[in-house]
């Protein structure tokens, strides 16, 4: 891929629009893994008190 995504050739202007993955935010990483390690937790106290 690579190159600008506006080019201009023959007196004709073209736009390309690229369609880029959206990346997750640190904070929303950090919050995901407290919730698992909760989970895991819980789950975990449940079994040992069995």
């Amino acid at each position: 891929m690579g190159g600008s995504p506006l080019t201009f050739d023959d007196g004709e202007l073209t736009l390309t629009l690229v369609d880029t993955p959206s990346v997750p935010e640190p904070s929303s990483l950090a919050l995901l893994g407290t919730g698992a390690l909760g989970i895991f937790g819980a789950v975990r106290r449940r079994l040992v008190r069995a």
